[in-house]
């Protein structure tokens, strides 16, 4: 089976490329860049659009009509919600998306959210607070990350 693997610029895209290397999977590399490193890794290879992109989804489905493949798996964290939100569409076209749920990468992707869904799930958590929200004086030492 053909495998199409976005974001292979990237360290993921590439590591999943390696990951596929010496098994019954041929991987077809896509990226947006055409100096994508893995666009060079693979056998086929193909220039899609980022994962902002209107036509992202659509050229996807083309690129995996034209390669004949059967399974999709993002190389960009970007990527991951597009894919998801698309899941529908993409199996309706043959190419199963190995990609979570939409509403699981919508959690995944936002720290608080994520945080809210483990403390509310029994899962141990660290405290982690919206700071445009938090009216008490910080205590030190803290971490502040952006919350996507």
């Amino acid at each position: 089976m053909k495998v199409a693997v976005t974001g292979v610029g990237g360290g993921v895209g590439q590591s999943i490329i390696k990951a596929l290397q010496e098994t019954e999977y041929e991987a077809v590399g896509i990226d947006g860049e055409v100096l994508g490193t893995g666009l060079y890794a693979t056998r086929k290879s193909y220039i899609g659009y980022y994962a902002s992109d209107a036509r992202f989804i659509g050229r996807i489905i083309d690129i995996c009509k034209d390669a004949n493949c059967g399974m999709l798996f993002p190389g960009l964290d970007a990527e991951m919600t597009p894919i998801s939100n698309a899941r529908d569409e993409l199996i309706r076209n043959s190419i199963f998306p190995v990609v979570s749920d939409a509403n699981v990468v919508r959690i995944a992707d936002d720290k608080l959210e994520t945080s809210r869904f483990l403390s509310s799930n029994g899962f141990p958590s660290v405290e982690t607070y919206n700071l445009a929200e938090y009216s008490h004086e910080l205590d030190y030492p803290i971490f502040l990350k952006p919350q996507r």
